[in-house]
C-alpha cells in the first residue's frame, strides 16, 4: 500500500499519467476480488466497508413509491437488520426468519418465507458471533427461480472459504479488515443487469453508484489481502481447527458450545462457561475476547444468542473467541489459562 500513499498518489478518475497509474492499481484490486468470487471485474464496486455495502444493496434496490416485501434472518449483522428496520418504518414489510437452537438456518424455513411480492432476500454466509455456516447456495437458487434478488453478507467468509456468486447470488458485501486488510475499505458485488439507486451523490465514480474519490491504498490492500487469504484457504481452516481444539482442551472447564459443531467455521468460537461473568472476562488485561459483535453496544445482550432461544444464564456467561493467522499455540494456551484464573 505504501507507494500509493506518497508516490503513486494520483486520483484514479484523472486522465493524466498519475491518474492512469492509480486507475491501474484500482483495476488490479477489482480483478483480485472478482477472481475469488468468480465474478467479472466490472461487477465489483468499492465502498468503505461491508456496512456501507449492505446499506447500498438493501436501500438501493427499492423504490419508496412501491410497497415491497423483504426477507432476512434474525441473526444478521446490524448492518442488515437496521436497514431492514428502517424500511419497515417507511412502510415496507419484512419477514425475519429465526434459526434453529444450534444457530443454523434451514434453507426450507427461509424459502418458505418468500412470497410472490418478495423483492429481496438478505442472508449472511457465516454468522459473525457463533460461526455457523448458512445455506446460501440453496436459498439463492430458490430466489433466482422465483425472481427474487438475493443479497449475501459474506464478511466473515470471503476469501476464507469458497463462495461462488454463480450459485445465484445477485449482491454480496465484504470488508477488508476481516481478511487482514486495512479498515475502512470494502466492496459490493452487483450482478450485471441489476439496477441500484446510488446512496451517495456528487460524482460519477464507480459507474455512478458511489460518489467520491476512490481510496487507492485501501483498494490495493484489500486486493492483496484477499489474494493472500484465498491462496491458503485449506491450510487456514486446518490451522484454526487445531487452535480451536487446543483452546478447548486447555480451558479444562465444562463449557457449552453455542452453535452447530458440524456446520461452523473454525475461526469463530462461541462458548458459555457456567458460573463465569463474560463481561469480567473481556476486561482481563492482555486478553482479546468479546461478548458479541464489536458493532453492538457493550451492554446489549447478544441478539444472535437470544434468537437461538438460549436462556439468560447461558447468554450471560457466553464469550466469543477468534483464531487467525497471527495466533500461536502459545497464545491459545495462555488465553485459556487467563480465563481459568
Amino acid at each position: 500500500m505504501l507507494p500509493y500513499f506518497y508516490q503513486e498518489y494520483g486520483n484514479p478518475s484523472s486522465h493524466h499519467c498519475l491518474g492512469k497509474s492509480a486507475r491501474s492499481a484500482v483495476d488490479w484490486g477489482r480483478g483480485a476480488i472478482a477472481d475469488i468470487l468468480s465474478a467479472n471485474p466490472d461487477e465489483i464496486y468499492f465502498t468503505s466497508g461491508a456496512t456501507e455495502s449492505c446499506n447500498l444493496a438493501i436501500f438501493g434496490t427499492f423504490s419508496s413509491a412501491e410497497r415491497r416485501h423483504f426477507v432476512t434472518t434474525t441473526i444478521e449483522h446490524k448492518a442488515v437488520l437496521e436497514p431492514m428496520q428502517a424500511m419497515e418504518a417507511m412502510g415496507h414489510e419484512v419477514t425475519y426468519v429465526a434459526p434453529e437452537p444450534n444457530g443454523c438456518l434451514t434453507a426450507e424455513s427461509v424459502i418458505a418465507a418468500l412470497r410472490p411480492d418478495t423483492y429481496l432476500c438478505s442472508m449472511m454466509a457465516v454468522n459473525n458471533e457463533v460461526g455457523t455456516i448458512q445455506p446460501i447456495s440453496e436459498v439463492a437458487e430458490a430466489c433466482r427461480s422465483m425472481g427474487v434478488l438475493f443479497h449475501c453478507d459474506a464478511t466473515q467468509g470471503f476469501a476464507k472459504m469458497p463462495i461462488d456468486v454463480r450459485s445465484g447470488i445477485d449482491l454480496l458485501s465484504l470488508s477488508g479488515h476481516k481478511i487482514y486488510g486495512p479498515k475502512g475499505i470494502g466492496a459490493l458485488y452487483k450482478r450485471d443487469g441489476i439496477e441500484l439507486i446510488s446512496q451517495s451523490v456528487g460524482g460519477s465514480q464507480e459507474d455512478g453508484l458511489r460518489a467520491g474519490t476512490l481510496n487507492v491504498p485501501g483498494i490495493v490492500g484489500l486486493g492483496y489481502s484477499a489474494r493472500m487469504c484465498a491462496s491458503e484457504m485449506s491450510s487456514f481452516w486446518e490451522r484454526c481447527a487445531h487452535l480451536q481444539g487446543l483452546f478447548i482442551r486447555s480451558l479444562g472447564k465444562v463449557c457449552r458450545l453455542n452453535g452447530c459443531e458440524d456446520r461452523k467455521v473454525p475461526w469463530i468460537l462461541n462458548i458459555s462457561i457456567p458460573d463465569s461473568d463474560a463481561r469480567a472476562l473481556t476486561q482481563i488485561d492482555g486478553l482479546c475476547i468479546s461478548k458479541s459483535s464489536a458493532c453492538a453496544k457493550s451492554d446489549e445482550p447478544s441478539h444472535v444468542l437470544k434468537s437461538m432461544d438460549l436462556d439468560e444464564d447461558t447468554c450471560k456467561c457466553a464469550i466469543r473467541v477468534s483464531f487467525g493467522r497471527p495466533t500461536t499455540e502459545q497464545d491459545v494456551v495462555r488465553a485459556a489459562q487467563m480465563i481459568r484464573g
